[in-house]
């Protein structure tokens, strides 16, 4: 097994991280050459860890490699990471509810996000060929000129060298692709690394097919599922109205970038993607997101526990609240000792209080971008503690009645890259 470190591609532009900031370890190790901003969502943390999920996550502006001693802690991840903290305030603005209504079925967006899926995926296999096999000099003529003045091809290849001293690079083994707008397509994929580890490699693109960041992180190894027989007898249904895009939900870290953190093991972050993105304009108010202002339904019949208001909402891929990361939320219970988070709401619209009994499909509150999060969007996960963040074990969650990239779904999980609509 490869020690656990990161390498990453220092960039000059700031960027929000696609995911999580780092991951928890077993043991006291290094992070070297800690690096740049990729893109995303909690995503919408859409390729989030990035990492930031995904989940990838900082911002630099010089080419430095540097040696931080580290120690493992073994608390839950926030929902979504970033760099900047707003404080919290009491203050709530009248809601906004949302410009335009979500697509209403995957024949309006197959053949668009599907051609942008294809050439990504094939663009990004190109750049970890490049890099697996150590053509530095073409992947450094891929990079954009911002890029290409921070990082040379020796630079490239040193940051492969710490790599293989590490364990033995090997091919892509599992890889997706995400275009949040024209200007920030993301590919992730899983390397073969060492004795059956995996390095996942991350690769950012500007409108002009130039890569603006790439990013290495180490894939923990997970325990064991405590929830894998958990049988509920809940039947969710999707949380919305209309076509909605799966960002990040599924059994791997790869689709989704939560599973690290115990109790967010079965999470789903879900938004809305439309004529080339999951925003129109360029993306730095909440209002050019096609999520926000949506309504947020109750996925099963409940009772409200906790009813969280008064955040305010964040500003798209610059600042984020690490203090209550959940921001304006709602906790649901379904069943004894099953309950739901609903995080990220907009401040002022939720719509039911504490001790409320709820039906499902009721309306609770509008989409937001409060909290830990980069971009407005649904993020949704099961628990067996109505306390978020206290050492809750996360719960599978089963839909019934869905549709998923046009093809119904009777009983299942909605899975990372999917758009997913309620049945007829």
């Amino acid at each position: 097994m490869p020690d656990t470190r990161s390498w990453g591609v220092p960039l000059r532009r700031k960027r929000h991280a696609i995911g999580r900031r780092g991951y928890p370890l077993a043991r006291r190790t290094l992070v070297l050459a800690v690096i740049a901003v990729l893109a995303g969502a909690c995503g919408d943390g859409e390729p989030a860890a990035t990492t930031t999920t995904a989940g990838p996550d900082t911002t630099a502006t010089a080419v430095t490699t540097t040696v931080v001693p580290t120690t493992a802690v073994a608390t839950t991840p926030a929902l979504e990471t970033t760099t900047t903290t707003t404080a919290p305030t009491t203050t709530i603005a009248a809601p906004v509810p949302a410009a335009a209504p979500p697509p209403a079925s995957y024949a309006e967006v197959q053949d668009a996000y599907e051609a942008v899926v294809a050439e990504d995926l094939a663009e990004g296999r190109t750049v970890a060929d490049l890099f697996v096999n150590d053509d530095m000099e073409t992947l450094h003529d891929k990079l954009s000129a911002a890029a290409a003045l921070d990082l040379s091809a020796d630079n490239l290849r040193g940051v492969r060298q710490q790599i293989e001293a590490a364990g033995v690079l090997g091919d892509v083994t599992a890889d997706r692709a995400f275009q949040l707008s024209p200007d920030l397509r993301i590919y992730q994929s899983d390397l073969a690394w060492g004795d059956g580890a995996a390095l996942a490699m991350t690769v950012a693109w500007n409108a002009a097919d130039d890569i603006t960041s790439v990013s290495f992180v180490p894939r923990a190894l997970l325990p064991d599922d405590p929830a894998a027989d958990h049988e509920s007898a809940v039947e969710y249904r999707l949380p919305f109205d209309g076509l909605w895009h799966i960002a990040w939900g599924g059994s791997t870290e790869l689709e989704n970038y939560h599973i690290v953190a115990p109790d967010q093991r079965h999470a789903l972050d879900i938004g809305v993607w439309k004529d080339g993105g999951v925003h129109s304009g360029d993306g730095t108010q909440n209002t050019d997101y096609w999520a926000y202002g949506q309504a947020v339904l109750a996925p099963a019949a409940a009772t409200v526990v906790t009813v969280v208001d008064g955040q305010p909402d964040e500003t798209p891929r610059e600042t984020t609240n690490i203090v209550n990361p959940a921001g304006n939320h709602v906790v649901i219970e379904v069943a004894d000792g099953e309950y739901v988070l609903i995080a990220h709401l907009q401040p002022g619209s939720i719509t039911v209080a504490e001790g409320d009994v709820l039906t499902a499909g009721q309306q609770i509150g509008l989409v937001g971008n409060s909290g830990n999060t980069s971009h407005p969007h649904i993020h949704m996960h099961a628990q067996d503690q109505p306390v978020f963040g206290q050492g809750a074990t996360g719960l599978p969650m089963v839909f019934v009645d869905f549709v998923a990239n046009g093809e119904p779904v009777e009983r299942g999980m909605p899975l990372a890259d999917q758009f997913v609509i309620a049945g007829e």
